[in-house]
């Protein structure tokens, strides 16, 4: 979670922030790190530095919670296969460039658009961690709620936000 410290640093200074952090469990629910993707964005974070990420071609048989990558040369891959973990993340991504689509065309503020995204969205969390050196991971609490609702009603916005300026 980022600081009021770090929040004040950024008015202030106009630093930005890319958190480390863990993606969900294996067993865990990929929607959570969608969700961590929206907190920390809501936070004011320009994106995450994930902790560790390449798996080893063990991992296909014994998992390692911290791999969103393994290795493609079991599958004659020249290169990494992306896990659904990888490919949550780039759908909190493309979500993401909607709610920075918002700031700009319907003027949404930050205020505005965290409680936009949290009156579709169960936002409440806790940081685990598996131990001192482990960067932690957000829990969530509750459902996703409607995340793809929420995706439609921003696509509809925006298109008739658009729409004026052509």
């Amino acid at each position: 979670m980022l600081s009021l410290i770090t929040g004040q640093r950024k008015r202030l200074f106009g630093e930005e922030y890319w958190p480390y952090g863990s993606y969900n469990a294996i067993d865990g629910d990929n929607a959570d790190s969608v969700r961590w993707f929206f907190d920390i964005y809501l936070q004011g974070s320009r994106g995450i530095i994930p902790w560790y990420n390449f798996g080893l071609d063990m991992n296909y048989e014994t998992a390692d919670n911290l791999a969103i990558l393994y290795p493609g040369r079991r599958f004659g891959i020249i290169g990494s296969v992306a896990s659904t973990r990888l490919k949550a993340s780039r759908k909190a991504t493309e979500l993401i460039r909607y709610f920075d689509a918002m700031k700009r065309y319907l003027n949404y503020s930050d205020k505005q658009l965290a409680a936009y995204v949290k009156s579709y969205i169960t936002m409440e969390s806790e940081h685990v961690m598996a131990d001192s050196v482990d960067a932690g991971t957000a829990v969530f609490t509750g459902g996703t709620g409607a995340m793809e609702e929420m995706k439609r009603d921003m696509h509809r916005r925006l298109s008739a936000a658009v729409n004026m300026y052509f």
